[in-house]
């Protein structure tokens, strides 16, 4: 009997000492520059791939064992046209929804000092980004759409700009709204993706915030935006959004 308690007790403290023990080693390994250097030569090899385009990726993080951050991102769609910089793009994963139920569901994802600039020589022209959007397009259209479904428990997007311009325009008189050159700044946006998935699209506006140029502020109050596609292919829409410009 005593050996038996021994041999229990020992495999007690063994499994107790692993479970300590095996995160720890795993957070130090993690952390080591050389190794986030690996991760991020990786992330950025992937992305590329799957955009067509350059992808740059300054530095990886990744906290044990469901958080990867990413620090200075950027795509870069032809030489000297960055079309996107992102200081830091983080998400979080509930392991407990993917083991269980075999669901991705984040519980955050973060967006923060996000540039965007979109253009175009002439109205009739590709937007700079058009090389990117071509080589998402479904190579062989027979081919059945990929199925998903994930959920986004909350986005948090700050201190991020977004501009636009038709180059063949004339600039807009100050004051005026043109919708052929739009720069946003000080963007804040808060939103909440319950469903996304190939029959339908939830999204829950939270707060969404912005300053255009000449100093004039635009906001965005909470509201619900659901899309739903039946067998027949038909798209139902169900919103509530309401726009209060300053």
């Amino acid at each position: 009997m005593t050996l038996f308690y021994k041999i229990l007790r020992t495999i007690l403290v063994t499994l107790v000492l692993l479970a300590l023990v095996v995160p720890s080693v795993m957070y130090a390994v993690l952390s080591l520059p050389g190794v986030q250097r690996t991760i991020a030569e990786r992330g950025k090899e992937e992305l590329t791939a799957l955009l067509g385009v350059p992808v740059d990726i300054e530095r990886a993080e990744i906290k044990p064992f469901n958080k990867v951050t990413l620090h200075g991102v950027s795509v870069a769609v032809a030489p000297g046209d960055t079309a996107l910089k992102v200081s830091r793009l983080g998400a979080g994963l509930r392991m407990g929804k993917l083991l269980m139920h075999g669901r991705l569901v984040f519980s955050y994802a973060e967006i923060i000092g996000l540039d965007a600039r979109l253009w175009r020589d002439s109205a009739s022209a590709p937007l700079n980004i058009q090389p990117i959007i071509d080589h998402l397009k479904p190579r062989d259209r027979n081919k059945p759409p990929t199925i998903y479904d994930l959920a986004i428990d909350n986005i948090v997007i700050r201190r991020s700009r977004l501009s636009y311009d038709v180059h063949s325009e004339p600039a807009p008189e100050p004051g005026k709204i043109d919708f052929k050159h739009i720069a946003l700044s000080d963007i804040k946006a808060d939103i909440r993706l319950p469903r996304v998935s190939n029959d339908s699209y939830v999204a829950d506006l939270r707060r969404l915030a912005a300053t255009r140029a000449f100093g004039a502020c635009a906001q965005c109050s909470v509201g619900t935006c659901q899309c739903v596609r039946h067998p027949a292919y038909r798209r139902q829409h169900a919103y509530r959004v309401a726009v209060i410009a300053a």
